[in-house]
C-alpha cells in the first residue's frame, strides 16, 4: 500500500517583496490545483508578513514526483524565491528513488515512514 508524502516548506519574505511573493505563491497555487494526486497544497502567513509556509501532501510518490517535474516547480519557484530565501524543506514518507534524487537537488531533508496508524 502506498502512503502520501507530506511537505513542510517555509520561507522568510524578502523586505519590501511581499507583493511579488504573494503573486508567486498564488501562481503556484493555481497550477497546482488542476494536478493529479494533490491532496493538500495549502499556504500560511505569519501576521507581520514576514515569514510563510506551505503544506503540501501528494497521494503517492509518483504524484509527487509529477510536481516536482512539472511547471510549478521548474517555472514558479525560481520565480518565488525572487522575492523570498528557501529556510527549511522537510519531507515526510517514502519518495522513491527518483523523488530522493529531485528532492536532494532541492535541499529536502527527508524523513521516511516510521511510525504510523494503518488505515
Amino acid at each position: 500500500m502506498s502512503r502520501p508524502i507530506r511537505f513542510t516548506v517555509e520561507f522568510n519574505i524578502t523586505l519590501g517583496r511581499f507583493d511579488a511573493f504573494e503573486k508567486a505563491a498564488r501562481d503556484m497555487t493555481h497550477g497546482t490545483g488542476p494536478e493529479s494526486g494533490t491532496r493538500v497544497y495549502d499556504w500560511y502567513l505569519s501576521r507581520d508578513r514576514n515569514r510563510a509556509r506551505l503544506l503540501e501532501e501528494y497521494e503517492d510518490s509518483e504524484a509527487m514526483v509529477a510536481h516536482l517535474e512539472g511547471r510549478v516547480v521548474t517555472k514558479l519557484v525560481p520565480k518565488l524565491l525572487e522575492s523570498a530565501q528557501l529556510t527549511r524543506f522537510e519531507v515526510y514518507g517514502e519518495p522513491g528513488r527518483r523523488g530522493a534524487e529531485l528532492l536532494g537537488e532541492l535541499g529536502a531533508e527527508i524523513f521516511p515512514d516510521w511510525h504510523a496508524i494503518e488505515r
